[in-house]
């Protein structure tokens, strides 16, 4: 049974690279990594597929929000906040003051 399972996630990570590079070869290629149809200018999606996603992310993201709140986590990746943080941990900040660096 134990050899079940280690084919399984040996299965699931072949799986994981294999959508991966189908991703990438999409993307450079300027196609929409979900349908395959071309891109928006500066998106890795197409029109239709940029909607759905902009709707879904509309209906979820202020219960996560909320419920990340209230359990005193940082709001953008979920971890416990210690008393001198906020809303954002510490390693958010870090890699957000990165990010505008970079740009």
């Amino acid at each position: 049974m134990h050899n079940k399972i280690v084919d399984v996630n040996k299965v699931r990570l072949q799986w994981r690279i294999q959508k991966q590079r189908w991703r990438r070869r999409h993307r450079e290629q300027g196609l929409c990594i979900w349908c395959t149809r071309k891109a928006e200018p500066g998106y890795v999606y197409c029109s239709d597929c940029l909607a759905k996603n902009r709707e879904t992310t509309k209906r979820w993201k202020p219960k996560i929000i909320a419920k990340r709140k209230k359990e005193n986590k940082c709001l953008w990746c979920g971890c416990p906040l210690i008393p001198d943080e906020k809303t954002i941990c510490i390693m958010c900040r870090v890699k957000e003051k990165i990010r505008h660096i970079r740009y």
